[in-house]
């Protein structure tokens, strides 16, 4: 009987200590934080060292250059190549032997360049094409207008491209500009690459879809733009396909500049 009492006692003890064990709070883990704030930066030190990677990829590929015999063809056509840090556009004249532009972008395309005929077969007009994200172009009018959300969405995600056009004058000895001379057959595969880039109508017409103020206009483009198929490598390839020297891959107007002057 002693016994008994005796094992009841214990086991009563017993459950006590355990009801008394699982009502205690748990530890609090104070380096939990800190351990997901180290994880957070090590991740965000991998990212930016992939995107230096890839940037000082791009640049090296786009400081090889291709068509490295080309020249300036004596009196040849002046084409004229734009670039500054982010972008790049290609100006050609508005009317040459060759090709009047003016057929496919006819009188009340450009309605608010001053006096429409003051344009029409003047020497100094020209036409600078750039191939752009449509988003980004259409609702970014200057860089200061540009969102965060809009330049990282142009980068990243696949998305629709447009053809802006812009009438000007013929630029002269101006910083970002550079002067190219091409002979008939060069100029031709040029004026050939670009007008391919335009998605035309059953006209066989740009299809303009916008304008902006002054001479921007803006047609629907073949292609998807993203950080890996930009402005620039479309630049680049319009060089490339008429002989002149340029980068290999250009996603960045770095691999441009070995534009001939």
């Amino acid at each position: 009987m002693a016994n008994a009492v005796h094992e009841t006692s214990l086991m009563a003890t017993t459950n006590g200590s355990r009801s008394q064990t699982a009502a205690e709070p748990l530890p609090i883990d104070l380096t939990s934080s800190r351990h997901r704030a180290r994880a957070l930066l090590r991740r965000a030190a991998r990212c930016l060292a992939l995107v230096a990677a890839f940037f000082g990829a791009a640049c090296l590929v786009g400081l090889s250059p291709v068509n490295t015999q080309f020249q300036n063809a004596p009196g040849g056509t002046e084409v004229f190549v734009y670039t500054d840090h982010l972008q790049s556009k290609i100006l050609l004249p508005v009317r040459t032997k060759m090709i009047d532009w003016n057929r496919h972008f006819p009188q009340g395309t450009f309605e608010n360049v001053g006096d429409e005929k003051s344009y029409v077969g003047d020497e100094k007009s020209y036409l600078a094409f750039s191939w752009e994200d449509r988003d980004f172009a259409l609702n970014t009018p200057t860089w200061n207008d540009t969102q965060c959300s809009t330049a990282l969405r142009a980068a990243f995600v696949p998305s629709e491209a447009v053809m802006h056009v812009q009438r000007c004058e013929r630029p002269e000895a101006r910083p970002g500009f550079r002067r190219v001379l091409l002979d008939n057959r060069q100029y031709g595969d040029l004026s050939q690459q670009i007008m391919n880039s335009f998605d035309v109508g059953a006209d066989r017409k740009p299809r303009q879809i916008a304008s902006r103020d002054s001479s921007d206009v803006f047609f629907a483009a073949h292609g998807v733009f993203y950080f890996l198929n930009t402005g620039n490598n479309w630049t680049g390839a319009c060089l490339k396909k008429c002989g002149v020297q340029t980068g290999m891959w250009t996603p960045f107007t770095v691999g441009l500049a070995q534009v001939s002057e």
